[in-house]
Order: structure tokens, then sequence, then C-alpha cells
């Protein structure tokens, strides 16, 4: 019973953790016609903390698109007047996905993917940023 209270502990912590640095991450957001653009990489966040951050992170920045990766995954939103625009999230996580070594994919509002080289992911992540923002 207590070494189940200390785990509920240290889930509530790893969760407030995580919000912090999602706060924190707000201002990392950039004005893009439509919105906001979001790009960031994330160490050491495991993989439940990154789709609540997504979650968080689109709920407080509106119309957006945020892209997020890790060592192990990637993660992108895209908001419903994006995807009218003809941004389309399976198809961004299958880029990067892609540019690390792994695969992935998904609906054009919302997709994850692998990431198997996490240091390859700078280069396409600058591709998609400069696309992105035309």
């Amino acid at each position: 019973e207590e070494n189940r209270e200390l785990q509920k502990q240290i889930v509530d912590l790893k969760s407030e953790n995580a919000r912090a640095k999602f706060d924190t991450f707000l201002s990392k957001s950039q004005d893009i016609n439509g919105g906001k653009l979001f790009i960031s990489k994330i160490e050491q966040m495991d993989n439940d903390s990154i789709k609540a951050g997504v979650e968080f992170l689109s709920s407080k920045l509106g119309e957006s698109i945020i892209i997020l990766v890790s060592p192990r995954m990637v993660l992108v939103k895209v908001s419903d007047n994006f995807v009218k625009a003809g941004v389309n999230a399976g198809k961004l996580v299958g880029e990067i996905a892609k540019a690390s070594g792994a695969n992935g994919g998904g609906r054009p509002n919302f997709a994850q993917g692998g990431i198997k080289d996490f240091s390859k992911v700078d280069d396409v992540l600058v591709k998609i940023e400069t696309d992105i923002k035309g």
C-alpha cells in the first residue's frame, strides 16, 4: 500500500515536471499565418508525458501546428484550419521518422511515429519549419 502511494507521488511529480516544462515551452511557439507553430526536440521524457504535452500545448496555443520529437518518437498535431490549408500531420511524421531511419504516419490532424536515430532529425525539422513558414 505504501509502495503504491509512493508510485503515485512519483507519477504526479513526473506529470508536474512535464507540465512545468510544457509551460515554459509555450514561449517558444512562433507566430505563423493562421496561428502558431511549435517545433521542439525533447530529451528524457516518457511517451505518455509527451502525448499529454501535445494536448496541453494544443489547448493553450489554439490554431496550431505542434511537432514534438523525442529520442524514441515523433508526435504531430495539426488544428483543423491548417489541415484545410493543406498541412498533413501524417505526412510530417512520415518525413521526420524516415529521416531518422524509422517510419510512422496517421491522420491529417494527428499522427505519431518512431525515431531510430535522434541525431538525424535536426535537418528535417529545419526544412519543415522553413516549408511551413513559406
